[in-house]
């Protein structure tokens, strides 16, 4: 099932003021299994700078847990909505410069029952050392 996510302005001013400061920067996303308003929390995504988790995750780790947020927009999987498509290119823009992972919660009949493990963006294709090494050039 697809996932839509929506980035709000609160969120990318938040990171900008986090990343102005030279701290580390992350954020974390709630996804949800519909848009219905009683959805179940079914993921966590935390999303880091790269300049944080290429540098401390080694690429074996990082093929199979994280993904780059640069090729999940352009392959249409974020879209950052509710904004006017210029604000909307800048925050894609801030999103790409970061890696994502996800946390998915298992479920009993209608409670999380204790389990969980890492998810993988759809999409995700393992990276090579060079391309890994390269995200300050992009």
């Amino acid at each position: 099932m697809p996932v839509s996510f929506s980035l709000c302005l609160e969120h990318v001013e938040h990171w900008e003021r986090i990343a102005s400061r030279g701290r580390p920067a992350f954020s974390s996303h709630l996804i949800y299994d519909s848009t219905e308003p009683n959805a179940n929390l079914v993921q966590v995504e935390w999303i880091y700078a790269k300049k944080l988790t290429r540098t401390q995750v080694p690429l074996k780790a990082w093929n199979s847990n994280w993904h780059d947020h640069k090729i999940e927009i352009a392959g249409g999987r974020v879209q950052v909505l509710d904004m006017p498509p210029d604000k909307a290119k800048e925050v894609a823009d801030l999103v790409a410069t970061t890696d994502g992972m996800i946390y998915h919660f298992y479920f009993g009949s209608t409670l999380p029952n204790g389990k969980m493990s890492i998810a993988q963006a759809v999409g995700h294709k393992p990276m090579t050392s060079a391309e890994f090494k390269s995200y300050e050039s992009k």
